[in-house]
This record gives C-alpha cells, structure tokens and sequence, in this order.
C-alpha cells in the first residue's frame, strides 16, 4: 500500500546508522531529498572547509566566495545575523525561507500546523511518489 511504502521509506531515513549526530541528519535530509526526486550538492561546512577558519557571517562569506555561490539560503532565523550588502559585496544574493503557513489534508484527522515533514508525507506524497500508478498520481 502506499501508506506501507511511505511508511518503509520513513523507517530506512530514521534507521540510519551514524555515529554522530550532525552525519545523522546530513544522511536524514539527503533521504528526504532522493524520495522528492531532488538531487542538490550537498556541502558539510565542518568537513568540507575546514581551510576556513573565519567565524560568523565572515565564515559564510568566505565559503561563499570559495564555491563561487550566488545564493546563499538561511532560516528565517538567521535575519538579524547576516547583512544583505556584505552578501551583495560578495556577488551573492542572501535570501530567507519564508514560514508562510502549511495546510493540507490529513484524512479524517484535524489539520496541526507545524507538524514534521514525516507527517506531510504519510497523508499527501504517498499516492504521487509511492504509488504512481494511483489516480492521485494525475494530480
């Protein structure tokens, strides 16, 4: 079934074996990536720019400058941390996520905002991801 499908996928994402937890969830978010078809470079600011030993906004400035990136994406967290002219300066955009509510249907159950990516899955990729097959696939 698709809810089994999702529900094995989930299972393999939070059964993986690392010793530590940032490699947990580094392999978690590239779990989540694949089942959504998305396939980004995935850099590890602590193991893959070790060279870098700038702090703060100057730390993500120089990564910046040494992948050559023109987008840098932070939460929306991070707005009073990071100066749009100093990424500007770098030939860099600075964006945020935005938090925009999130609501989708959860079957008979009531709708609560700001549940885990887990929960979407369950109750609304399943028939399009899992099951292609399905009519909801046509959506």
């Amino acid at each position: 079934s698709c809810y089994q499908s999702c529900y094995d996928l989930m299972f393999r994402l939070l059964s993986n074996e690392s010793d530590l937890l940032s490699d947990y969830l580094i392999n978690l978010n590239i779990g989540v990536f694949e089942a959504l078809n998305i396939q980004p470079l995935v850099l590890v600011a602590s193991r893959d720019f070790r060279q870098i030993t700038s702090s703060g906004e100057n730390r993500i400035l120089d990564i910046v400058t040494a992948t050559n990136a023109s987008k840098y994406i932070n939460l929306p967290g991070g707005v009073g941390m990071y100066n749009r002219k100093n990424f500007l300066g770098r030939s860099c955009e600075l964006e945020f996520l935005d938090e925009d509510p999130i609501t989708y249907q959860r079957d008979q159950n009531p709708f609560v905002d700001k549940l885990s990516i887990m929960d979407y899955f369950m109750f609304n990729y399943p028939e399009t991801l899992f099951c292609p097959s399905t009519d909801q696939a046509t959506k």
